[in-house]
């Protein structure tokens, strides 16, 4: 079992790993030369994203595609319709087959086919664009909430020095231990690991986010934009409209319904209900509504339970305010209790970790009352693999 002095040397050393292990700054260039810092705003960092973001731009190149397709498919309509009028002057039975069921699909059905392709991606690629936003404001906020952690971290390091000096001078008056001395320089330690972390964990939020606007990874960055809680409030009626917009699920099989409907329209003008294509059909079309109605009720479940989130996380901001508020005061106090022999070292250490907690929670219920707040404002609820939030 490790010695007193043996579990100092121990702490120091995890310290010292974790110091050398820190990536090199990278505020200089390949050169050795100081790099520009980058001042950017949300909106600023959300346009960049835009102009640099391939899967926009392969969006919008299948936006293109598809109304090409539509334009070659009402063309294959009017040559049949054209097709008619001019075989409306020849003999009986020379029409060709103009008047086949295959025909009026092609002239009827498949524009309608293609122009819900169309469709699909004309709201896929408003789709892409509305879940970078979402995404480039989760790594803007990442960034902002590193930072403060670190800052928090700092702060916790600053404290864990003071009871340290206030352990080393309790020993000196002989009102402290030697053992208060000794758990105090650990605390100190690891509370250096924990900046050594922070500032990690602050290089790679900045990367990340550095990443999805389009920027070099090693570029230095200044967001410009506030962090802070904003009460938002929400229409539920209007969200689950907005949301029929620009939710692709829902999209996909609404636009589906219609090309079934039509089909089934068409089968009716031709056949009895027990000919196999109409029954054919008539299986579509049900199958279509049931989907679009499971659907509209999926939509709906993930709007509600989206906004619980956004309730909750609004009232655990508020509740967390308070808590750091008094875990700040209760510190305060605790420190001053023990610097008259009042207060035990486990005491006030235990305080500085509510306090430090509190801050982490408060930090926690900000990042994620601000996203739920994008997606509610963009009215996206998931990004084409799953819901956001979880």
């Amino acid at each position: 079992m490790l010695s007193k002095k043996g579990l100092i040397k121990l702490g120091l050393c995890v310290v010292m790993a974790a110091v050398l292990f820190i990536p090199v700054g990278m505020a200089k260039g390949d050169a050795g030369q100081e790099q520009d810092v980058i001042s950017l705003s949300l909106e600023e960092s959300i346009e960049m994203a835009l102009k640099n973001n391939p899967a926009v731009e392969i969006a919008q190149i299948a936006l293109d595609k598809a109304s090409m397709e539509l334009k070659q498919a009402d063309k294959a309509a009017r040559d049949i319709v054209d097709g008619r009028k001019a075989a409306s002057e020849l003999p009986a039975g020379m029409d060709i087959g103009l008047y086949s069921y295959d025909m009026y699909i092609v002239e009827r059905i498949v524009p309608k086919q293609k122009a819900m392709l169309e469709v699909i991606n004309e709201k896929s690629l408003e789709f892409k664009v509305n879940v970078l936003k979402i995404q480039v404001e989760q790594a803007y906020y990442g960034v902002l909430k590193a930072q403060r952690e670190l800052l928090n971290t700092m702060d916790s390091l600053s404290r864990a020095k003071e009871q340290l000096r206030l352990a080393q001078v309790g020993m000196e008056v002989g009102t402290n231990a030697k053992l208060d001395v000794l758990n105090a320089e650990i605390m100190v330690a690891s509370q250096e690991v924990a900046v050594s972390y922070a500032k990690n964990n602050l290089q790679e939020k900045t990367m990340e986010f550095n990443n999805i606007i389009g920027l070099p990874l090693d570029a230095q960055v200044k967001l410009t934009s506030e962090f802070e809680f904003e009460p938002a409030v929400f229409n539920l009626d209007e969200v689950m409209e907005a949301a029929k917009e620009k939710d692709l699920t829902y999209i996909t099989l609404n636009e589906a319904y219609k090309v079934q409907k039509a089909l089934l329209d068409l089968a009716k003008g031709h056949y009895t209900p027990n000919v196999f294509a109409y029954r054919d059909a008539e299986y579509g079309y049900r199958t279509a509504k049931l989907e679009l109605q499971n659907a509209d009720q999926d939509l709906e479940l993930k709007i509600t339970k989206a906004y619980f989130k956004l309730l909750s996380a609004s009232e655990r901001y508020q509740l967390m305010e308070k808590s750091v508020e008094q875990a700040r005061e209760s510190y305060r106090l605790t420190k001053l209790r023990y610097e008259v022999g009042m207060s035990t070292q486990l005491e006030l250490e235990k305080a500085g970790g509510e306090l430090d907690k509190a801050k982490t929670e408060l930090l926690g219920a900000l990042y994620d009352y601000n996203l739920l707040v994008s997606m509610f404002k963009n009215s996206i609820f998931e990004t084409g693999g799953g819901s956001f939030g979880g």
